[in-house]
């Protein structure tokens, strides 16, 4: 276990507060063919957080995704990086020379059987190769990845996780081009299952990864601050099988882990200090047991860190959980209509929490729209959920998955050994309102906020010094709505708050 906790050393330093490493997300296939018969694109489509609300366009990207979709912004919502599971592109577009054909190793039979064309639109798998991008500080990110491969049973071949490896890319080499620094490092050998998942050190600037461990109730949990090494083996809840799907979140506030599969769900309390596992619930989901069709995709949690989907191919379920238990509080959110087509039918296979506070949901098909839950703060029908709610220029698969970058650290607490940066101080002073002058609603623009100082509140003044609006701010976003339209015409200022103390200010005019 020690090779494990070296060589995720990677996973630690972020120098700054990452803010809107989230913001560009892309998705669709690299040909650009016009499908007239559906009046749709197969290309690229991007999806852009840094417009409120969210800017989703047509791209003409040279990497295409199917349902491995990996990238990174930096904190000024800029895209970096980009990788489809096989290969990595820079931020103009390029091929990182050496980043193809990531990991084809060990004569893995996955590609030359089932998916021969996956180097060239990307690995097939969505949650069971999942791949991500961290910030290793200094201008290096490294990129993991579950390698999924075949395997020999009777009457044909078997799908799981072989291993997961690393491969650490320098932006700045290669003349500002990007250059491959290292490629297929083995990271864990024959553990992991189908999922790789991360949450900020409980210190702000750290971070935990965790994978699952084959045939097993156990997770492996390691952290590494370039001095000290821990890697926690954690046990709980139900067993998973090898060829299981077998999604994993923590929550929001990275207070909370859950995982999911047939054999239920497993819902933790999680230390960020520690990185100790304690189960709260082992919660049996009727529908996931002895079913080849209920078979959990993925989960999510809410914003307010309330309430945790659980999407599988026919249904959406939901669970409170401050419910006691929580398994009497399931709700079924939405359930599969054969009738909805865009253009095929559309399942609920994935799911992502975006900076606007909305839950995209995509389906195992190739389609042209996203369903999407409006509102998952809300309780049963009152989360919003709209079929078919977001229309697509193009044909796309997967979805993105990120971790929470904007997760701080835990104040007061021992593990709390972040320092204080000139520059996160400076940045942090910066707020946008938009538009302004605004006549219905207007846009705060919140993005830099420094959440490892702690909860943040926006409050918006007269010219009278009167309070007019007041609200907590949640770490998901960086934007928030405000209904102007009662506001009477002239100037306001919006602050940023922290323990009452303004860290931002900025200028609100009302037509």
């Amino acid at each position: 276990m020690k090779m494990i906790a070296a060589v995720l050393l990677c996973m630690c330093s972020l120098m700054g507060m990452a803010q809107k490493e989230d913001y560009i997300w892309l998705a669709g296939y690299l040909t650009q063919n016009y499908d007239s018969g559906f009046g749709k694109w197969i290309g690229e489509c991007r999806f852009d957080f840094n417009q409120n609300p969210v800017a989703i366009s047509l791209d003409s990207m040279g990497i295409s995704f199917q349902r491995s979709n990996s990238m990174i912004s930096d904190e000024e919502g800029n895209l970096l990086l980009s990788c489809n599971g096989v290969k990595v592109h820079n931020r103009f577009d390029e091929k990182i020379p050496g980043s193809d054909t990531l990991g084809n190793v060990d004569g893995s039979t996955l590609y030359s059987l089932l998916y021969p064309d996956a180097f060239n639109i990307g690995n097939p798998f969505p949650h069971q190769h999942i791949s991500l991008l961290c910030p290793a500080g200094n201008g290096y990110y490294d990129i993991f990845y579950t390698i999924v491969d075949t395997f020999n049973v009777s009457g044909g071949y078997m799908v799981g996780a072989k291993k997961v490896l690393k491969s650490t890319i320098d932006i700045n080499g290669n003349m500002g081009h990007g250059a491959i620094v290292t490629k297929d490092q083995p990271v864990l050998k024959d553990e992991g299952n189908v999922y790789i998942i991360a949450v900020r050190h409980g210190n702000g600037k750290d971070w935990w990864a965790c994978t699952n461990r084959t045939s097993t109730n156990c997770y492996n949990l390691t952290y590494s601050n370039g001095i000290n090494e821990i890697t926690n083996v954690q046990c709980g809840g139900g067993v998973v099988n090898r060829d299981e799907f077998f999604p994993m979140r923590f929550s929001q506030n990275g207070n909370t882990f859950a995982s999911a599969s047939v054999s239920g769900l497993n819902i933790f309390d999680f230390n960020r200090c520690s990185g100790s596992l304690n189960l709260i619930e082992h919660v049996v989901v009727s529908e996931f047991i002895d079913s080849t069709q209920w078979f959990p995709s993925a989960i999510e949690f809410s914003p307010n860190n309330r309430f945790l989907y659980v999407f599988s191919s026919p249904r959406i379920f939901q669970y409170d959980l401050l419910a006691n238990p929580i398994s009497s509080s399931k709700k079924i959110i939405a359930n599969y209509d054969p009738q909805f087509r865009c253009p095929f039918g559309q399942s609920f296979f994935g799911a992502q929490l975006a900076p606007d506070g909305k839950i995209y949901i995509n389906s195992g098909n190739t389609n042209y729209c996203l369903s999407v839950i409006n509102n998952p703060d809300g309780e049963g029908d009152n989360c919003g959920f709209v079929r078919y709610g977001v229309d697509l220029p193009n044909f796309i698969s997967g979805l993105p998955h990120f971790p929470n970058y904007r997760l701080g650290a835990l104040p007061g607490s021992a593990c709390d050994t972040l320092t204080s940066i000139k520059d996160i101080a400076e940045k942090e002073k910066i707020l946008k309102v938009f538009p302004n002058p605004a006549s219905d609603v207007a846009t705060i623009d919140y993005g830099y906020t420094d959440w490892s100082k702690g909860e943040a509140t926006m409050e918006i003044g007269n010219s009278l010094g009167q309070m007019v609006h007041r609200q907590a701010l949640p770490m998901y976003s960086g934007f928030q709505k405000v209904d102007v339209s009662n506001y009477a015409s002239g100037s306001y200022t919006v602050f940023i708050k922290r323990k009452g103390v303004v860290v931002a200010t900025g200028r609100l005019v009302k037509e």
